[in-house]
């Protein structure tokens, strides 16, 4: 099914998508499942520590999220780290799937 709707994309137009994503099929009780998943009070508690972990990392630095953070300053940050060199490499394996 997929393939024979990908022939009706002309090249041209793929050539103008960069970016494709394999999404698989949800199970259809997944979709219907009754089920509330994680209460927003324990989400909310993971993002408070996490900000809060961020604020003690960046104190000082006129940084306040990991998103402010740029490629010299995460390139710095792994060279003063003790999981150098082999924390990098399996963190960029690890991401790279």
């Amino acid at each position: 099914m997929v393939s024979r709707y990908q022939k009706r994309l002309s090249g041209p137009l793929l050539d103008r998508i960069d970016i494709h994503v394999d999404v698989p099929r949800v199970e259809y009780f997944k979709l219907t499942d009754d089920g509330l998943g994680e209460p927003s009070e324990m989400i909310r508690a993971r993002v408070k520590k996490a900000r809060r972990t961020q604020r003690q990392r960046f104190a000082g630095s006129g940084l306040s999220c990991n998103a402010d953070v740029g490629p010299a300053q995460v390139r710095e940050s792994w060279r003063n780290s003790a999981a150098e060199p082999h924390g990098y490499q399996s963190s960029s394996k690890r991401f790279s799937r």
